[in-house]
């Protein structure tokens, strides 16, 4: 019979045929190019006198991504490795949602409107939802450089640095990778003269304002303006804002928008529960003519309710209201603390208040660069002995 398809598991190539064997599993599949057989294991080849190569599976982008960030569901799903923090988070969201509509929820509405409890579990949810979104999406990873893919791109003269000029005025969202030329350096190990000279920094032109383009060591590429290296995610992102533990992630271009739905939604929806729960406690205390203090005693939860909102909107509230002030401008938190614009215009700026907010809100969404779920390219085609993703290696 033909050989296998390439996706078994292991291919060993023998002197003489095989016939199949009924061994238990597990069990190597093996063929000389004519025939198949059955072998429990490679120490049963070496007694048999063969010699034998192991053809390896082709591996995905998720296989061989450097970063240290946690990658599931095949590639579908990566986040950062604070997973607990995230988890605490929606416990807290969850939880505080579930205690309101649960308590306050049926009093609500029968001495107001079912439209109160209805309208604040709709926005527990999306709250939720966006979360979710911010923290299992690809922030705007940059993919990393190879060794010969910047081979012949260095300019004759190393103390020269060009300059590109780059408009774009009618677009909502910074240059992409595409937009900016791609310049590596040679991938050899850098000493403090290297890392020092002028090589690694290029200059671009974006609507008249110069933006440097600064070298990264670790991802082997210029970095595309308003790029930045994260050191907990080990991996550059393009359009980076901070990183967040709280919901286990970079904020970056494809997830920026998403984090800052969920923090202005959190703190109306905290202010919204705080306000109604606040209400439950003096109306019910007015009809049954006690304290507020005897209801707390007798729906404690509702304290709790009033506690974690209070608390939310003291942090979470001033958070929303700091990138409510940032997407206006059209400004990243990375930029804003290293005052990159004190000095000069703002490039990316779309002329109003109001047009960075629908551009932030509503401008195109990228795709993702790095391909999770593809099949990982040969870096070294040339050197398929040495055992690449998908060469055949000598065991």
């Amino acid at each position: 019979p033909p050989p296998p398809p390439v996706t078994s598991a292991l291919y060993v190539a023998c002197e003489h045929s095989l016939d199949p064997h009924p061994f238990p599993l597990p069990f190597l599949l093996v063929t000389d190019g004519l025939s198949v057989g059955l072998v429990p294991s490679l120490l049963h080849l070496s007694a048999m006198g063969c010699q034998y190569t192991r053809i390896a599976r082709d591996q995905k982008n998720w296989q061989v991504f450097k970063g240290n960030n946690l990658i599931c569901l095949d590639g579908r799903i990566i986040m950062g490795r604070e997973w607990g923090v995230v988890t605490f988070t929606v416990i807290i969201l969850v939880t505080t949602a579930t205690m309101f509509l649960g308590v306050s929820g049926p009093y609500l509405a029968d001495h107001l409107t079912p439209a109160v409890p209805l309208f604040g579990g709709l926005m527990s949810s999306l709250s939720l939802l966006v979360l979710l979104r911010t923290t299992f999406s690809d922030p705007g990873i940059i993919p990393r450089g190879t060794k010969f893919e910047g081979e012949g791109c260095m300019p004759a003269d190393p103390n020269t640095t060009s300059t590109t000029t780059i408009t774009t005025a009618t677009t909502s969202t910074p240059p992409t990778t595409a937009a900016t030329p791609l310049v590596r350096p040679p991938t050899t190990a850098p000493d403090a003269a290297c890392a020092s000279s002028p090589i690694h920094i290029r200059n671009v032109e974006i609507n008249g304002v110069r933006v440097e383009l600064k070298y990264c060591f670790t991802c082997q590429i210029f970095r595309p303006p308003r790029a930045t290296h994260c050191s907990t995610c080990n991996n550059c992102v393009e359009g980076f804002d901070h990183h967040c533990p709280w919901v286990s992630n970079c904020i970056g271009r494809r997830n920026y928008r998403f984090f800052y739905q969920f923090v202005v939604l959190i703190s109306l929806t905290a202010l919204y529960s705080m306000a109604f729960t606040i209400y439950h406690l003096v109306s019910e205390a007015r009809v049954e003519d006690t304290t507020v203090g005897d209801v707390l005693g007798s729906h404690p939860t509702l304290g709790i309710v009033v506690a974690v909102c209070f608390f939310t909107i003291w942090s979470v509230g001033s958070l929303s209201c700091f990138h409510c002030y940032l997407a206006g401008a059209f400004q990243t938190t990375n930029e804003q603390i290293k005052a990159r614009y004190e000095r000069k215009r703002n490039p990316y700026h779309r002329g109003s208040w109001l047009s960075n907010q629908l551009g932030t809100l509503f401008g195109p969404l990228p795709s993702s660069l790095i391909g999770l779920r593809n099949v990982a390219p040969d870096e070294h085609p040339d050197e398929a002995s040495k055992g690449g993703p998908s060469s055949v290696v000598s065991l």
